[in-house]
């Protein structure tokens, strides 16, 4: 495997994602959308499951914010399709790179986009929340575990 092909693979993919807009929307400002709708439903279920102080954003951060990023799957796997659809599927699978170069160069991009999307959300959420007093009213250091724990079911 060449990291110089798979990089090559991997420029041309940023280059692509570059000029359309769409999946940042999809990936960011949707969840946002959403959160502001959800909150409001989460927060009576909470308080009606025992936690009088929820304010409903303890479940719709983090749930847009993994449920927007299985996105990426399909996101990845239009990836390919636009070759095919493009006809430039033969061309790259007559070139120099493996399957497994091809593979990386075309997924790495897209799980880039996924962690970027899940801090994106969360700091925007993390913001609201200290600027409105909404979600951390304990302790920043609820705040930090609540994203360190979340950030590891995101990537397993």
């Amino acid at each position: 495997m060449s990291l110089r092909r798979t990089l090559a693979i991997v420029r041309h993919e940023f280059r692509l994602a570059g000029r359309d807009p769409l999946p940042i929307l999809i990936l960011v400002v949707f969840p946002l959308v959403m959160m502001a709708f959800l909150k409001p439903a989460f927060r009576d279920v909470l308080v009606a499951s025992g936690y009088p102080h929820a304010n409903g954003a303890e479940q719709a951060v983090p749930g847009d914010a993994v449920l927007n990023g299985f996105y990426i799957v399909g996101m990845t796997s239009f990836a390919f399709f636009s070759e095919y659809g493009w006809n430039t599927w033969e061309r790259l699978r007559a070139s120099h790179a493996s399957s497994a170069e091809i593979i990386v160069g075309k997924a790495v991009p897209r799980v880039i986009a996924s962690v970027a999307q899940f801090l994106v959300v969360f700091a925007i959420a993390i913001c609201w929340a200290f600027t409105f007093g909404a979600l951390c009213r304990r302790s920043s250091r609820w705040c930090s575990a609540l994203l360190c724990v979340s950030s590891c079911s995101e990537s397993s």
